[in-house]
């Protein structure tokens, strides 16, 4: 509290020397001045706010400083910098004006801080864990890398946050057959908005087998059969989903390639790879040319053959003994199975139709879905795919499995 000059005349009264020490000196009570604006940072739903003490702290000390948002008007208060403003909503830009109080009353506000956006922590937990981390963030533990076929579930943990994906379907197998191959998966890249507390499932397709029924492939990839030659198996789908694993819930889904049919000459037969909005078809030799059972956005490719299924929601057609054919690939339709023959008969057995990709266009914005090229899958050259999803182009073997690379 200021103290004032005492009264110097008679019955207790100010002179007016008095008066003007008291309205003119350095007694008279006086505010804090405004603190000098440092820098605002920003946080999940929060910011803190950094400040220096004014230069006049008034005629008292300053008991307390307080930082204020634009818009808004959320508050924080303390004794000292930085303060830590929380309540924000994140998405938001917010500037910041600090004030000084002491026992006389509050000052003037400081200039107005940088300008700073909160948002969420990229950060999830996820199950299977990965390379020991049952908690994944993406800005200190670098990109989520998922190249072997299974599921993963995550969950964010702070809020809704935006990330990037890009990923590929499976790629066909092969049997033993002379120059057919299976398809290379589709590729889909997207940018992704992950709801806070909402389960998400990352599912990674199987590269296509091969045999005699060849046997299925994670996620959708139809067997091939041949009556007496091995046949390549349709590949599984790589996708992303909300809550479960089901049509309709698909964010964002890279089609799989198709196993290959019989074939007597090279590139006969070939498998179709995955999509694309729509998969590639297969093909039945220089005579039949495509056989049109690749997956759409609207319904399963149809197969080859009469005896030989079409393809479905997420499931690629199944290929039967008879008509040598190749699996068809998962996708968000399945591309048919192959089988079949062209004219002349010695010349091939189509190859499967490749999976379907597909984007939401709400959770999944800024997509691409680019089909292969038989065994060449979708955008093949980036150089986060290594060998994800290349169709087989060896007698009896697998395709590769695809992947996901999140970041």
């Amino acid at each position: 509290m200021a103290t004032f000059p005492s009264p110097t005349s008679a019955y207790g009264r100010w002179n007016t020397l008095d008066v003007r020490d008291a309205v003119m000196g350095a007694n008279w009570p006086q505010f804090p001045g405004a603190p000098t604006i440092g820098t605002a940072t920003a946080g999940t739903s929060q910011a803190t706010v950094a400040f220096t003490a004014p230069a006049s702290v008034g005629s008292s000390a300053i008991t307390s400083y307080t930082a204020t948002s634009s818009p808004g008007g959320f508050t924080a208060s303390g004794a000292s910098s930085p303060l830590t403003v929380t309540g924000l909503t994140n998405g938001t830009a917010y500037t910041f004006t600090v004030t000084a109080t002491n026992s006389q009353g509050t000052g003037p506000a400081s200039a107005a801080s940088n300008s700073v956006t909160p948002a969420a922590t990229r950060s999830f937990t996820i199950s299977p864990a990965v390379s020991g981390k049952s908690t994944w963030n993406l800005d200190t533990d670098g990109p989520l890398s998922l190249s072997a076929y299974g599921d993963w579930t995550i969950v964010p943990n702070s809020g809704t946050f935006t990330a990037y994906v890009k990923m590929w379907g499976g790629g066909g197998g092969r049997g033993n057959n002379t120059g057919a191959t299976g398809g290379g998966g589709g590729y889909a890249a997207a940018t992704l908005s992950l709801t806070g507390s909402q389960t998400h499932v990352l599912s990674v397709g199987q590269g296509g087998q091969f045999g005699n029924p060849s046997g299925s492939a994670f996620n959708g990839g139809g067997p091939g059969q041949g009556s007496s030659q091995n046949a390549g198996g349709g590949a599984g789908y790589t996708g992303i989903f909300r809550t479960s694993k089901t049509q309709g819930n698909s964010v964002l889904i890279a089609g799989g390639g198709a196993g290959n049919g019989y074939s007597f000459g090279t590139n006969q037969g070939n498998g179709g790879a995955g999509g694309g909005s729509s998969g590639q078809s297969g093909y039945g030799g220089s005579s039949a040319g495509n056989v049109n059972n690749q997956g759409t956005q609207v319904a399963g490719g149809t197969s080859g053959a009469g005896d030989s299924s079409n393809g479905s929601a997420l499931q690629g057609g199944n290929g039967t003994g008879g008509n040598y054919a190749g699996g068809g690939g998962g996708g968000y339709y399945g591309g048919g199975a192959g089988g079949g023959y062209s004219t002349p008969i010695s010349t091939s057995y189509a190859g499967g139709g490749g999976g379907s990709g597909f984007a939401d266009g709400v959770y999944a914005t800024s997509s691409t879905l680019t089909a292969g090229n038989y065994a060449t899958p979708g955008n093949s050259g980036d150089a986060n795919r290594g060998t994800a999803g290349s169709g087989s182009t060896t007698q009896d073997t697998v395709g590769n499995d695809g992947k996901i690379y999140l970041y």
